[in-house]
C-alpha cells in the first residue's frame, strides 16, 4: 500500500472495517483478492479509468463517464410512468369457487370497483425504483453516483469478479452506500457476488435472489447494466425469459390444501415411497416418453430399442404409446387434480394392470386402484415433505410437468444412458401439437366420451394459440409458457447431474433443443448392447427396496404444519395493521413480507414455506400491481382496501387449515372434494 495515494489508502481500510463488521464473507472475499488481470490508471492530470482485461473501461475519465451514464440512465425513467414487463392483475383470474381464490378474487373486484380507470401495462411510478438491479461494479462510483441522484427503495448488484469488488474499495464508500440504503429507512442492499464463472452459473446466481422477491420481481424491476457489458446484457436477456416460468410455478394455498387432503388419504392407504436415492441404481438404460408431436415418426426407432430398456411414460403419453401397442414399465404422475384419475380410468384395465404407477405423494388416492403396483415420491418443492422425506430422497426439478418427474425419477437412480422420445416442448406446426395418437389429437377415440377430455383439448387449444418462438432442431419452433417451463427446468436438472456425475442423455425429439444432450435423427439407428437383466428383475427389485407410509406421519404433519401457518399469520397480521396506505409504504410492506418468508420463516421451518409463500406472493401482487396500475390519487383508497381483505383473509386461514387437518379420511365417498378438480 506504500504506492497509493494516502486518501485512496484510507478508503480501502475503511471499507475493510465496515466489511468486517458488517458481512464477514465480503470482507474475507476483498482481503484474499489479489488483482491480476486488472489496475487502476490515473493520468498525469489526475484523470482515473480502469485497465481490465487490457482494455480501458472509462474512455480515460471514470467521473465523468459514470456521470454521464446516470444521467442517461435516470431521462430514461424520468418519465412519472412506464410499461411493466408484467400486467396488473384483473377481476376474474383467479376463479375457482374455493376458499384462497374466493377471497382474492373479490379483494381484486373490490379494488377495480374503488380505482375506477386501471392502466394494466402502466406503472405510475413518480421517478422512483421499487427495485433496481446493477449489474457490474466496476470501480464502484455508479453506484456512489445512482443512490445519491436517484430514489431507490431496494438495490441488488451483481458483480461476477471479485477483483473489481476489491478495487471499488479505493474509491467508494460502500458504508456511505448502505447507509443511505438502510432499512430504517424502508430501504434495502443485496451485494451478490460470483467470481469468473460460466454465464449461465452467473444467471444462477442472479435468479436465486431474484425468486426471492416477489412481488417486486418481475412486475417492478429495473436493471442498470453498467457499461452495456455484453455478458450482462445476455443475463438480462435470459432472466427475461425466464419471467414466464417463474410465475407459472407460483403455488397458492387452494392448491396446497388439495394437495394436503390427498397426502393424508394416501398415507391412509399405507401408499409406499420409491427406494432412497442410494438405494437403487438402473441397471438398464431409461427411455422417457411425453406425447410431443415427433413420437409418431419416431415410434419405430422406440420400438427398435424398446426391450432393452427401462420405458417410462409421462402424463398423457400413455394413452399414445399404448395405442402404439407399447407397455410402459413404469407411468409417471404429478398433479395432484382429479383431473388426472377422469384421464386416467379409461385405460384397458388389463394393459393398466401391467404397469408400475410412480406419483408424487400429493397426487388423487383414487389413481392406487387402477395400476399394478403404485409408489410415491416426494417432490422437492412439496411444502410439508420435509415433515418425512430426507431432502437427498427427494425428487429434484420435477415440476410443473409429468416430463420433468419422469426425466428427474431417471436421473434419480443415476441412469447411464437416457432416451427422450416425445419430448418436444412445442411444435411447427398449430394444428399438430401434440402426437396424434394422444388425447389431443385422437377425435375418433373413446377418449371422446369423457367430457374431461374436451376441457382439456379446449384448454391446450387456447394455450398453443399464445405461442412464440424458440430454437428447434428443425428451425424456429412455437412454444408456450408451460412448454418452454418444462424445458427450461430440464436444462436445470440436466446441469445439476452434470455436476454430480457422468451419463449421456440422447434427445430423440425435434423440438425445441434440449441443451448438453446429443440429438439423434429419426433415421439413425439406436445401437444398445443386450444385457441378461430384465425389466421384470428391475421392477422386483424397486419393489423390495421401497419403503412404507406410517399413521404417524399424519400426526407429526398435524402438529407440525398448523401451528407454523397459525404463527405466521398472526406475525403478518400484527405488520400489516400498523402500514400506512402510501406507495412507499405498501412496497417496503410487500418486500418485508416476501423476505420474512424466505428467510426467517424458511430456517425455522424449512419446505414449509412452500406451503404459504405462493399465496402470500399472489396476495401481495394483486394489491401492489393495481395500486401501481391505477391513478396516483386513487392509489391510498386502493391500498386500504387491500389492506382490510388481506387481514381477514389471514384471520380465516388458520381455521381453513385446522378443517382440513382434521376431517374424516376413512371413505373416499364421504370426501366430495376427491371427485372434484381444483377449479370446482
Amino acid at each position: 500500500m506504500s504506492q497509493i495515494p494516502k486518501i485512496l489508502e484510507d478508503m480501502y481500510l475503511k471499507n475493510l472495517a465496515f466489511f468486517k463488521k458488517q458481512n464477514k464473507q465480503i470482507y474475507d472475499v476483498i482481503t484474499n483478492t489479489v488483482p491480476d488481470h486488472s489496475n487502476i490508471i490515473i493520468s498525469d492530470e489526475g484523470l482515473l479509468d480502469l485497465k481490465y482485461n487490457g482494455r480501458t473501461i472509462y474512455g480515460g475519465d471514470a467521473i465523468q463517464y459514470v456521470k454521464d451514464e446516470v444521467v442517461e440512465f435516470n431521462n430514461m425513467y424520468k418519465s412519472e410512468t412506464r410499461l411493466s414487463i408484467v400486467n396488473a392483475v384483473i377481476p376474474g383470474i383467479y376463479s375457482s369457487p374455493r376458499f384462497f381464490h374466493k377471497h382474492l378474487n373479490k379483494t381484486i373486484t373490490d379494488i377495480y370497483i374503488k380505482a375506477g380507470e386501471v392502466s394494466t401495462n402502466v406503472l405510475h411510478t413518480a421517478g422512483r425504483h421499487d427495485f433496481l438491479i446493477i449489474m457490474g461494479v466496476g470501480l464502484g462510483l455508479h453506484i456512489s453516483e445512482l443512490v445519491e441522484k436517484t430514489n431507490i427503495q431496494n438495490l441488488l448488484i451483481l458483480e461476477t469478479d471479485h477483483e473489481l469488488l476489491a478495487l471499488s474499495c479505493f474509491f467508494t464508500d460502500w458504508a456511505e452506500i448502505y447507509e443511505k440504503q438502510s432499512p430504517k429507512d424502508n430501504k434495502s442492499i443485496t451485494l451478490v457476488l460470483l467470481d469468473k464463472q460460466n454465464i449461465d452459473n452467473e444467471q444462477s446466481g442472479l435468479w436465486n435472489e431474484l425468486i426471492k422477491r416477489a412481488p417486486h420481481f418481475p412486475y417492478n424491476t429495473v436493471f442498470y447494466n453498467h457499461g452495456r457489458h455484453g455478458k450482462y446484457g445476455e443475463i438480462i436477456r435470459k432472466t427475461t425469459d425466464d419471467i414466464k416460468m417463474f410465475l407459472s410455478l407460483w403455488g397458492f394455498y387452494d392448491d396446497e390444501s388439495n394437495q394436503l387432503n390427498h397426502v393424508l388419504h394416501n398415507i391412509n392407504q399405507k401408499i409406499k415411497l420409491i427406494p432412497k436415492k442410494k438405494d437403487f441404481t438402473w441397471n438398464k438404460p431409461v427411455i422417457v416418453c411425453g406425447s410431443g408431436p415427433s413420437l409418431d415418426s419416431r415410434i419405430d426407432q422406440l420400438k427398435s430399442i424398446r426391450d432393452k430398456c427401462i420405458l417410462i411414460s409421462a402424463g398423457t403419453s400413455i394413452d399414445a404409446l399404448l395405442k402404439y401397442d407399447l407397455i410402459p414399465d413404469f407411468h409417471v404422475e404429478l398433479e395432484s387434480d382429479y383431473l388426472v384419475y377422469s384421464l386416467l380410468k379409461n385405460i384397458d384395465p388389463k394393459k393398466a394392470k401391467q404397469i408400475t404407477l410412480i406419483c408424487a405423494i400429493q397426487c388423487s388416492p383414487l389413481l392406487m386402484g387402477l395400476f399394478k403396483d403404485t409408489y410415491a415420491f416426494v417432490k422437492d418443492s412439496l411444502s410439508i415433505g420435509s415433515i418425512f422425506e430426507e431432502n437427498e430422497n427427494k425428487l429434484r426439478e420435477p415440476t410443473p410437468t409429468c416430463v420433468n418427474a419422469a426425466c428427474s425419477f431417471a436421473f434419480q437412480y443415476s441412469a447411464k444412458e437416457i432416451y427422450l422420445f416425445g419430448t418436444d416442448f412445442g411444435f411447427y406446426d398449430s394444428e399438430k401439437h401434440h402426437s396424434t395418437a394422444s388425447i389431443y389429437h385422437n377425435e375418433n377415440n373413446e377418449d371422446n366420451k369423457n367430457s374431461d377430455v374436451q376441457y382439456i383439448r379446449d384448454v391446450t387449444k387456447k394455450q398453443v394459440s399464445n405461442n412464440f418462438e424458440r430454437p428447434g432442431y428443425q428451425g424456429p419452433c412455437l412454444t408456450t409458457g408451460t412448454y418452454y417451463t418444462t424445458k427450461r427446468r430440464i436444462d436445470m436438472l440436466i446441469n445439476h447431474n452434470i455436476s454430480e456425475r457422468e451419463f449421456t442423455l440422447y434427445n430423440c425429439s425435434d423440438g425445441l433443443i434440449i441443451e448438453k444432450s446429443i440429438h439423434i435423427d429419426k433415421d439413425t439407428s439406436i445401437d444398445i448392447s443386450v444385457d441378461d437383466i430384465t425389466q421384470q428383475v428391475e421392477l422386483k427389485r424397486f419393489d423390495k427396496l421401497s419403503r412404507p407410509t406410517s399413521y404417524s406421519t399424519k400426526e407429526k404433519i398435524s402438529s407440525t404444519l398448523y401451528p407454523a401457518i397459525k404463527d405466521l399469520c398472526q406475525i403478518y397480521q400484527n405488520h400489516i395493521s400498523k402500514m400506512n396506505p402510501d406507495i412507499e409504504t405498501f412496497s417496503a410492506s410487500c418486500w418485508a413480507l416476501s423476505n420474512y418468508v424466505n428467510t426467517t420463516f424458511q430456517n425455522q421451518h424449512g419446505t414449509l414455506m412452500y406451503f404459504i409463500r405462493g399465496t402470500v406472493w399472489h396476495y401481495t401482487l394483486s394489491g401492489y400491481s393495481i395500486a401501481y396500475a391505477c391513478k396516483p390519487e386513487i392509489q391510498e383508497a386502493v391500498i386500504t382496501i387491500w389492506k382490510e381483505r388481506f387481514l381477514d383473509f389471514l384471520e380465516k386461514l388458520p381455521q381453513d387449515l385446522l378443517d382440513n387437518l382434521n376431517k374424516e379420511r376413512g371413505d373416499f365417498e364421504k370426501d366430495e372434494l376427491l371427485m372434484k378438480t381444483i377449479t370446482e
